[in-house]
């Protein structure tokens, strides 16, 4: 067995490891860690909501901008 795979062995090791931020479950390391980066960490991510009665969110501006675009085109005035 080759190093890389003895990484991809060792990296996505089978486990029920748990986030302690929010108590969701993992079947691998790797993806436990990939969500506490991305989601957990204790932290609150600002989130940009539709200023229309649609109810979208998003977190991020380019994404907001093209909803505008798609959703409410006769009314979107760009910001």
């Amino acid at each position: 067995m080759n190093t890389y795979h003895k990484l991809q062995e060792n990296t996505f090791q089978r486990t029920d490891d748990f986030c302690e931020y929010c108590g969701k479950t993992f079947k691998s390391n790797r993806s436990l860690e990939i969500h506490q980066k991305r989601n957990c960490k204790g932290l609150t991510i600002r989130t940009l909501e539709c200023k229309y009665a649609c109810g979208y969110n998003t977190n991020r501006n380019y994404n907001l901008r093209r909803h505008y675009m798609q959703a409410h085109k006769e009314a979107h005035i760009l910001p």
